[in-house]
């Protein structure tokens, strides 16, 4: 059974010309940097949704996207961020615009301009660029970490919603391989900016007390988003009883009105 593909038919990626005419960017590098990029645009955000997502836009493998990313990163044009949380490595890549890059090379090699530090993702470096490459103050390519074939394994957890989340979640829920799906605090925002009748958080942990009595429902990992929107859109629903004066009256003391 062939492995489903991430990019949907609604899914596009934004090439900007500067990438091409000012990075040298071409292939699967430019792709690459363009989709990161897109993700970095709102600030406190970075692309997190893993490598097979770049691999099934560029009909590439996996290592074939470890490659791009790494030499994105020794080139100065994405920023890559890792932490550890319940032993699971968490990977996040931020695109620096086309500024942010000049400024970087120019603090990297005492110039204004780029002079030639651009390599190309698919030629070997020729004798020019390797001189630049080895006069760069504190050799910067060979302070570059490594650990980023640590992924190759898999070593990344991917949200079903194609987000990682970074941050500690507010509650987790039992899937039915045992694994747990945090939910953050962003995802409870939303959820309650979403369904303003509804209080999220309780119904969240009526959910995770679900789960955990029926063992034999629990969802996977492409089904719990699914199961809780349709848990909290049934609450949104439910009719609202309009109180009365029959309905106070039992809990009002009417001796303060007198």
């Amino acid at each position: 059974m062939s492995k489903k593909n991430k990019v949907q038919n609604c899914n596009f990626i934004v090439v900007h010309g500067w990438m091409i005419t000012e990075l040298n960017l071409k292939g699967n590098a430019l792709l690459i940097y363009a989709i990161i990029y897109g993700f970095s645009q709102t600030e406190g955000q970075s692309y997190n949704a893993g490598l097979q997502y770049l691999a099934d836009w560029t009909n590439s493998t996996k290592q074939g996207v470890l490659n791009a990313l790494k030499k994105l990163e020794e080139q100065s044009y994405i920023d890559r961020f890792e932490q550890m949380y319940n032993g699971v490595k968490f990977v996040q890549y931020s695109a620096k615009d086309i500024n942010t890059v000049k400024e970087s090379l120019t603090v990297l090699s005492g110039k204004e301009s780029l002079m030639g530090i651009k390599e190309s993702l698919t030629e070997p470096l020729n004798k020019v660029e390797r001189g630049i490459k080895q006069s760069l103050p504190n050799n910067i390519y060979n302070n570059i970490s490594n650990n980023i074939e640590d992924n190759i394994n898999n070593n990344i957890y991917t949200a079903p919603s194609e987000q990682v989340a970074l941050e500690p979640p507010v509650i987790e829920f039992v899937l039915n391989d045992k694994s747990l799906y945090p939910i953050t605090n962003k995802q409870l925002n939303e959820w309650q900016g979403l369904y303003p009748n509804v209080d999220v958080m309780q119904c969240l942990r009526n959910m995770k007390g679900w789960l955990d009595a029926n063992p034999t429902k629990r969802k996977t990992k492409r089904g719990i988003l699914k199961f809780v929107n349709g848990w909290l859109a049934r609450e949104q629903d439910k009719p609202r009883k309009t109180q009365t004066t029959k309905d106070i009256a039992p809990v009002m003391d009417f001796s303060e009105f007198y």
